[in-house]
């Protein structure tokens, strides 16, 4: 039986279900009792994150139209007293991507596919 009491949730952002799909591994391999939203684009996740109160998000910078730093300077505008922590993540991370994201509050930022890395940040911040 799940303890639902205790779940934590997590707000998955990318536009690549293949990716979303890499992460949902991730958890299920390290055996983490939580909960998966799923946003495919940046407006889908701006509408999500009232309404999911997450612990976590995971979020991609490359996205179609608005991108992961479009995310982060509207979440900090709309919900200037959110703490939730912040992985971003990008196959493409130049100087200018990292301090941006770094300034905007994100936490770790790491390149998609690291699986050991996905883990030892899952398992630190839901325990």
């Amino acid at each position: 039986m799940i303890n639902t009491v205790n779940k934590k949730r997590l707000l998955l952002i990318d536009d690549d279900r293949d990716a979303r799909t890499f992460v949902m591994l991730a958890l299920c391999k390290n055996a983490v009792n939580c909960e998966c939203v799923q946003a495919g684009n940046v407006t889908e996740a701006m509408k999500l994150f009232p309404k999911t109160a997450p612990d976590l998000i995971f979020l991609d910078y490359q996205m179609p139209g608005l991108n992961g730093l479009d995310f982060l300077t509207s979440l900090r505008k709309q919900y200037p007293e959110s703490t939730v922590p912040i992985v971003f993540y990008s196959a493409v991370l130049t100087t200018y991507i990292k301090q941006a994201a770094l300034s905007l509050g994100v936490q770790a930022i790491i390149r998609p596919g690291a699986v050991a890395t996905i883990a030892r940040l899952i398992k630190e911040y839901f325990g």
